[in-house]
């Protein structure tokens, strides 16, 4: 499968400039040069404006650089299965995510990867978003995953999975009876301005349990007087079990924790609002079969989570 029209005009849309281009794709400029004039001549339009040095794509430029990824990628997923058929495959994932999906997402995704992959290394790295997101940058990692917003040309996203916020409160506090079931929701609704009076018991500022808790008292139009600030959000929970106030979680972290006495889970602020987990990769990483199988059982892997 011959594509090397489509990956000179996807080199010059992602250097913006034939001498850059030209030394990416390891030929010569005005060889560069003249294989896009004869192209735009043959096809019988601009597909770049020209601004001194720079190029920038036209309108019908765009489509072609859509359909020239779509016939790159296919290409790359034939030669990758290919690759899997004729041989035994072997390879290595480099992976980085937030130590607290480890625990949910990694272990029975990494038990179907190898049960048709055994000879692929997985390599995980936890920490902290922007650590991720510089590994992925410099090439360490082939992917992040991750719920904060990055702007970069070099780096694309693609969603993984929705998640949410949600309320823990034990079941015993006098306000979970106050709770609305909505239609097509798998929990109930609490409207936290019940709660003004209440104790929240709250993550760090710079956390994002505490981002999205902000973002609903701000939909139900209050602001906390009593706060209990903590760090670990099982341990946040464990102290709404406690009836010492009202806690907040990401549903599908929950499913690891274990409490000695029971929570109740509610839904809270823009019951339609969803949390975006996206794969953070770079754009010029091309994922093997391999890598994509894998992440489709990372996906499955909260796939129950939905509510």
């Amino acid at each position: 499968m011959n594509t090397r029209e489509e990956e000179y005009v996807l080199a010059i849309w992602n250097c913006r400039s034939i001498k850059a281009a030209a030394d990416e794709l390891l030929i010569s400029p005005p060889g560069l040069s003249m294989f896009l004039s004869g192209l735009e001549k043959r096809l019988g339009v601009k597909l770049f404006h020209r601004l001194g040095k720079h190029l920038s794509p036209t309108d019908i430029g765009m489509e072609y650089i859509f359909n020239a990824k779509r016939i790159t990628e296919l290409k790359h997923d034939f030669e990758a299965h290919l690759s899997d058929y004729k041989n035994d495959v072997t390879g290595t994932i480099s992976v980085g995510l937030h130590p607290r999906r480890t625990k949910y997402m990694i272990p029975h995704a990494v038990k179907i990867l190898t049960e048709k992959y055994p000879k692929v290394r997985v390599r995980i790295f936890e920490g902290k978003s922007q650590e991720l997101f510089d590994k992925v940058l410099s090439g360490e990692l082939d992917f992040s995953i991750t719920n904060r917003e990055y702007s970069n040309d070099v780096i694309e996203k693609r969603e993984l999975y929705r998640d949410r916020l949600v309320a823990v409160l034990s079941p015993q506090h006098q306000l979970a009876g106050r709770a609305i079931n909505l239609p097509g929701k798998k929990l109930p609704w609490l409207d936290l301005a019940l709660f003004a009076n209440e104790r929240f018991i709250l993550q760090h500022k710079d956390q994002s349990a505490r981002i999205y808790t902000d973002e609903a008292l701000k939909y139900a139009g209050i602001t906390p007087t009593k706060i209990l600030t903590i760090e670990n959000l099982e341990t946040a929970s464990q102290m709404a079990a406690e009836e010492l106030g009202i806690a907040f979680n990401i549903y599908s972290f929950t499913r690891g924790f274990s409490y000695d006495r029971p929570v109740s889970y509610f839904l809270v602020g823009n019951a339609d609002k969803y949390i975006y987990y996206n794969i953070v990769k770079r754009k010029d990483r091309i994922f093997p079969v391999f890598l994509k199988f894998f992440i489709e059982a990372l996906r499955n892997s909260v796939s129950a989570d939905k509510i």
